[in-house]
């Protein structure tokens, strides 16, 4: 997508020159391509949570909107999930959106949980994860497909007897949560596809409560 209206800014811009002597400046460019970029991707994906003030704020937007998230199978919800921290360790917070595979937000999730590390932050998320959807109507009906970006906590739920003593009792906790699921998978993904839930988790960091919204 950011390609595409790359190419089709130059093209304007060099039709501008040609045939009206105008002037073009690269910043104009580069400033015209993003716009478009964002535009495009707000008008394919309408349901992304943001608005062009956040791709303003935060170009990197842009590149992780191209990154396609892909859609999970008929009766099938996908939760990706995601943690932000301001230090190593430091003030945490946690996220989580939940879409079918029309792309439909269903739940979206935005927690502070205090001081941790990386690790066991995206533990406590993909458990936050599992309650939420083993409460919802959709537990004996759907199948889950879990989608975090942290390869060591992935791995560590879908073989919990090599995960860390010290976050023993959560994987415990996880493991009971699964009976409730018909069908389930955990799957490491790259953070570009993450991108709902790390912003989600991002503002976590500065809330004081939780923000859970079940969408119909």
């Amino acid at each position: 997508m950011g390609f595409f209206s790359i190419i089709w800014t130059v093209w304007l811009a060099r039709n501008e020159v040609v045939f009206r002597q105008g002037i073009v400046k690269v910043e104009e460019l580069i400033d015209l391509s993003i716009l478009k970029t964002v535009t495009w991707a707000l008008g394919k994906w309408s349901n992304l949570g943001v608005g062009i003030s956040e791709f303003n704020q935060n170009p990197e937007l842009v590149r992780s909107i191209s990154s396609s998230w892909m859609r999970p199978e008929v009766c099938c919800f996908k939760f990706n999930v995601d943690d932000s921290a301001r230090g190593k360790p430091g003030p945490t917070g946690i996220g989580r959106v939940m879409r079918d595979h029309e792309e439909v937000v269903k739940i979206r999730f935005s927690k502070p949980i205090g001081i941790a590390d990386c690790n066991l932050a995206e533990l406590l998320v993909i458990r936050e994860a599992y309650i939420l959807f083993t409460a919802s109507q959709w537990s004996h009906s759907h199948k889950l497909v879990i989608e975090s970006d942290s390869s060591n906590v992935v791995k560590w739920v879908s073989y919990p007897s090599i995960a860390p003593w010290a976050m023993r009792r959560f994987f415990n906790q996880i493991e009971a949560l699964k009976s409730g699921v018909q069908n389930w998978r955990v799957i490491h993904v790259n953070r570009e596809r993450n991108f709902m839930a790390n912003t989600l988790a991002k503002e976590a960091v500065l809330r004081e409560d939780e923000l859970i919204e079940f969408l119909e």
